[in-house]
């Protein structure tokens, strides 16, 4: 969409044909008719096409791969070389997707010892490409086995198609040293500034915190430095480029740097990524030179906030540069000139904040080479993009102009656009495609919208506008529902949102592919940062959400909707909400999703002052989506030692937070996460912990929370010491741990998210209380779990009304399920919309916004679907079990439960989803249940 995956040639040029360092090794080229050190397969083929360098590349057909091995003649030591660069060229319009294995001698745990690599490829001719400082075990989201793969001693070497439909041609594997950048800048000096053992970057020299100052080298920290931080799980993040995703966290450090006297300009790089939940902030940091400050910068809450929300209302388009739009704009340079007079540059820099002064890159060049500066800073640019986009394609093309035939050409001809019915559970194409509707309507056209829902149900209709010109402002307004008597439906009842398009990986997948979609759905025109402007030819889908309130009268409710353009024309349909005269009975299920807290993190006091509102908000968004329970308190207790034992001093806090989840209905019987302490190997190891036997810290620790619990009335607390462990050694730990606590006391819970494949896991799940066991699990292993499980949920079930709904009905009764969990709320983000990462970031279903409120997108409002499914069933059971309901009513209730039951079914974990047909479905059974609901309604 964005840019093509190889430089232009003008910019390859300006790059260089010389490299530093070692001459390029080419692995393989595939000419001369050999394959070697790749190994022969039927699938693989050597043929005169699409060739990067000389005349032939290996074919590799659907499902194949290609394998090289040491004994194959694999060249083991890649040490002396910066990257790892192969081509692919990719036939036909589609993305595909390409998995990368490497191995060294480390092979046990199989492949959490491997580097596992996947990217995404373009339609024509890529460069894949990757540092070989940056070969990690495991993925890049899971690294539970800690290091990187050893360089000297690199054995295989694997390139796999992920599913290509097509097959790909790959040319011109090798190492190479990084290029030296063409444009040549008398005097200039470029430090990459990292922790040792990070990846580096072309044209700089690297700069950690061991490199001391000495004569010799002409540039070092001065002896006596101080670093906050310099831990590498820690300073190398994993965007966006390898220049600015890492660094050293400056407290009070100095750097010298030996230069001929005169006038020069220095540009560093102070911002850290982030990760995970983190984003940079701080108090105060300080930059001198030559002992006079350069650079005084503070942060306040108010610029904190406004910094983290600054792209809430950012929408992206196809044809945009992200890099440019989003990365750029992250990381300013602070940039300032200094006089060297005494044959040493002296640059200072202070932060009392861990994370304030964070250095990763620092350019110094003579004033009087201002042009040649700019230009190393353009090829840094372009070089800091190719790398970046290596985790970042872009796969959406710009919409083209819509051919309107028979009445939306008749609409479009009049007010310049046309309206087409669209589900909520499409997903919206910003072309205005709707062929992947799994309800999809008779009518194109749209001539009402029909809710239907029982008192105090929730739901969304939605329609789709797709203009035919510039509309300038469009806006949607719903009048007042009118019902039965004169009772109306207050405007509170009624949302009107919108769906805005963002960035987002492709089909959900971690390969670095970027599509277009709707994401966040807002509400619109209430402020010029959210005016809705359709100028752009992109579909719009429109989102009128109802909620029938408790206090409504059964019967009809009926009003207008208007759409009006600025510069096209109005348009008005009717809205019908069909209030059912019975109310649904609340789930004793568990239903919850991970991440619920309030963000960002509170870094500032006065964050504090809106926890609580912050902290009802979600409560009261979670609950109207059907959930009912989170994992953990809203306030964690705060807990020391005294007089030999735990004491939480925050007793009132943790108490208004679990009376604020009994306000909104949030079930108490479910337990939640409560803090961990000591060290967990003092505990393996029966060790003395705090001068007390482990045994004697165990029981005040763990069995002390639980007994303040009880006391105090809130859920049962479980302990977590790890999350989806893979390795025997890690799996054997928890063992070992939750072995000690259970020995202190069978009352003290741990809990867990995994799944079983080994010896190892078996046994762990033996000493779980609480599991957080994977949906993608075997009917008889949730029953082998069941039989040990104080409390069990359904894990990683998926957003959606299937997954939630009677998915997870039909595994309450088949696999014993106490509830159900996913991913995620509003947790793993650095920046809620800067999703350009490969993170988890866009899992996010509730991102809040700056003035405290929350946008929502469409999976969040379709799982509410799901649980009222759920609730439908429960009903229906209760009505089945009912004996003075009449016989008939009673046989056509346990006909549908038997019917949702085999909706809901499952083979190894694997079934009716989310899919066209489930959904198609599940809404043609719940019609069923509600037609029966209302006939016995009306006989009692």
């Amino acid at each position: 969409m964005l840019r093509p995956t190889l430089l232009p040639l003008a910019v390859l040029a300006f790059a260089a044909a010389a490299h530093a360092g070692e001459a390029p090794l080419v692995i393989a080229d595939f000419e001369e008719g050999g394959l070697k050190p790749f190994e022969a397969n039927d699938q693989i083929a050597i043929v005169a096409e699409h060739a990067s360098s000389g005349t032939h590349a290996v074919k590799v057909a659907p499902g194949g791969a290609l394998s090289a091995n040491g004994y194959s003649g694999l060249v083991a030591d890649w040490s002396k070389h910066d990257v790892v660069k192969f081509d692919v060229f990719v036939p036909g319009d589609q993305n595909v997707q390409l998995a990368i294995q490497i191995r060294d001698p480390m092979d046990a745990p199989n492949y959490w010892a491997w580097h596992n690599r996947y990217t995404g490829l373009a339609p024509g001719m890529n460069t894949v490409q990757f540092p070989v400082a940056d070969i990690w075990r495991g993925e890049v989201l899971r690294r539970d086995v800690a290091g990187m793969l050893d360089p000297h001693a690199i054995k295989r070497f694997v390139i796999i198609p992920q599913n290509s439909p097509v097959p790909l041609f790959v040319d011109n594997i090798r190492l190479e040293s990084f290029p030296a950048p063409k444009v040549e800048v008398p005097g200039l000096k470029a430090f990459d500034v990292d922790p040792v053992g990070a990846p580096g970057f072309v044209g700089f020299t690297s700069l950690t915190d061991q490199d001391l100052y000495a004569k010799d080298k002409g540039f070092g920290w001065k002896p006596g430095s101080q670093f906050a931080n310099t831990n590498p799980g820690i300073c190398i993040r994993l965007q966006p480029d390898n220049l600015f995703r890492d660094w050293i966290s400056l407290s009070n450090a100095e750097l010298l740097v030996d230069l001929p006297n005169g006038k020069y300009h220095v540009a560093m790089q102070l911002e850290d990524p982030g990760a995970w939940e983190y984003m940079q902030n701080y108090r105060k940091r300080t930059v001198t030179a030559e002992g006079a400050t350069v650079l005084d910068e503070s942060m306040s809450c108010d610029d904190f906030l406004k910094k983290y929300f600054r792209n809430q209302d950012a929408e992206d388009l196809p044809g945009e540069d992200p890099f440019d739009k989003y990365v750029e704009t992250r990381h300013p340079w602070r940039e300032f000139d200094v006089v060297v007079a005494d044959g040493q540059l002296n640059l200072g820099f202070r932060s009392e904040d861990a994370y304030g002064a964070t250095l990763s890159a620092l350019v110094i060049s003579p004033v009087e080479q201002a042009g040649k500066t700019r230009q190393f800073m353009t090829f840094v640019k372009e070089m800091r993009r190719v790398d970046w986009s290596q985790s970042w394609k872009g796969v959406s093309k710009p919409p083209t102009a819509p051919i309107f035939a028979g009445k939306a050409g008749a609409e479009n001809q009049r007010d310049g656009f046309a309206l087409y019915a669209v589900s909520p559970y499409a997903a919206q194409e910003y072309t205005g495609d709707v062929s992947n509707d799994p309800l999809p309507a008779k009518d194109a056209a749209v001539s009402a919208l029909r809710l239907r829902a029982a008192i105090g149900e929730t739901e969304p209709a939605t329609f789709g506008l797709m203009p035919g010109r510039k509309l300038g402002k469009v806006e949607v307004t719903v009048s007042s529902l009118k019902g039965p008597g004169g009772a109306t439906l207050p405007p509170s009842s009624v949302q009107v949102r919108v769906g805005r398009y963002r960035f987002s990986r492709h089909d959900g997948e971690q390969s670095g592919l970027y599509s277009v979609r709707e994401r966040e759905l807002r509400f619109f025109n209430r402020t010029e940062a959210d005016t809705l402007r359709c100028d752009d030819g992109m579909a719009r889908r429109f989102w009128v959400i109802v909620e029938v309130p408790e206090t409504a009268k059964p019967g009809t409710y009926q009003g207008q909707v208007t759409v009006t353009a600025e510069k096209g024309g109005k348009r008005e349909f009717p809205i019908t909400v069909e209030a059912l005269p019975f109310k649904l009975p609340m789930a004793k299920h568990g239903f919850t999703v991970y991440g619920c807290g309030v963000l960002p993190i509170i870094y500032y006091d006065e964050q504090k002052k809106h926890q609580m509102q912050a902290n009802e908000t979600m409560l009261k968004d979670l609950s109207s989506h059907g959930m009912n329970y989170t994992t953990e308190p809203l306030y964690s207790p705060n807990c020391i030692w005294k007089d030999g034992k735990i004491e939480v001093t925050n007793l009132a806090e943790v108490d208004a937070g679990f009376e604020l989840w009994r306000r909104y209905g949030f079930k108490m019987d479910c337990p939640v996460g409560f803090p961990a302490g000591g060290s967990v190997d003092a505990i393996i190891a029966d060790q003395p912990i705090n001068g007390m036997p482990s045994t004697q810290f165990i029981a005040g620790w763990y069995q002390g929370l639980t007994d303040i619990a009880k006391a105090r009335g809130w859920p049962h607390p479980g302990f977590c010491f790890g999350d989806e462990p893979n390795i025997p050694d890690t799996l054997n730990r928890l063992t070992a741990i939750h072995n000690a606590l259970h020995a202190v006391s069978p009352d003290i819970w741990t809990c867990i998210a995994y799944h079983l494949e080994s010896p190892e896991s078996v046994a762990m799940m033996k000493t779980v209380d609480v599991h957080h066991f994977k949906d993608f699990s075997s009917v008889e292993q949730f029953k082998q779990v069941k039989s040990q499980a104080k409390f069990l949920l359904n894990c990683n079930i998926g957003f959606g009304r299937t997954p939630f709904g009677l998915h997870e009905w039909r595994a309450a009764k088949e696999r014993g399920t106490d509830g159900c969990i996913t991913y995620s709320y509003t947790g793993s983000h650095i920046d809620l919309f800067y999703d350009l990462d490969g993170r988890e970031s866009d899992y996010s279903c509730s991102p809040p916004r700056l003035d405290g409120t929350r946008d929502t997108v469409a999976y969040w409002e379709c799982t509410r679907e799901g649980v009222d499914d759920f609730r439908y069933a429960t009903a229906l059971a209760q009505l089945a079990e009912d004996g003075k309901a009449p016989a008939d009513a009673v046989k056509k209730a346990k006909d549908l439960l038997t019917e949702g039951y085999e909706l809901g079914a499952t083979k190894s974990g694997k079934g009716l989803r989310g899919d066209g047909g489930a959904i198609g479905a599940a809404d043609a059974w719940r019609r069923k249940a509600q037609d029966l609901l209302v006939v016995v309604a009306g006989k009692k």
